[in-house]
């Protein structure tokens, strides 16, 4: 007796389980931020952007800071990842470490004419970017890039020093 009242309350349970289960899944929450997963396209991502033209091997930490002269050119490398065509690299600036950065270049990417490195398994482009014309100054240089679909990309920064 006492098994069939046990079979008959797990039956209930079971059953009453399967009735919440089928309600739940009718249920939709609204997103907290509306648009926040809604996909606008794909961008680039820049993995990492340095000071000089080379790397020494893909597992090397690469300068972000450079100490030069007053006035001499500066190689700038962004490495970075796309699916979607390039439109343009983007490079601002600012005086010192802190304040506003103003733009300081578009380069169209044919002419940026960014090549793939085998060894970083990365595209890469440099771009030249004159130091301060003062002594003891310091430039700091962001970077992006614009995709063909006009998203832009994360962003990375350098600093150029003075003697």
């Amino acid at each position: 007796m006492n098994l069939i009242k046990i079979k008959k309350y797990t039956l209930h349970l079971v059953l009453l389980a399967g009735v919440a289960l089928s309600q739940m899944s009718c249920y939709t929450q609204d997103e907290v931020v509306p648009g926040l997963l809604t996909s606008m396209g794909r961008t680039a991502n820049i993995a990492l952007m340095w000071t000089g033209p080379v790397r020494t091997t893909a597992t090397s930490q690469p300068p972000t800071t450079v100490t030069v002269n007053p006035g001499a050119t500066v190689a700038v490398t962004i490495e970075y990842i796309s699916e979607e065509p390039i439109k343009e690299f983007n490079l601002y600036s600012r005086p010192g470490t802190t304040g506003t950065f103003v733009p300081l270049t578009k380069v169209a990417n044919e002419v940026a004419k960014p090549t793939y490195n085998a060894d970083l398994r990365n595209m890469v482009a440099v771009f030249n970017v004159t130091a301060p014309s003062t002594a003891k100054a310091t430039l700091q240089i962001a970077g992006d890039i614009t995709t063909s679909n006009g998203l832009i990309s994360n962003q990375k920064i350098i600093t150029i020093r003075t003697n």
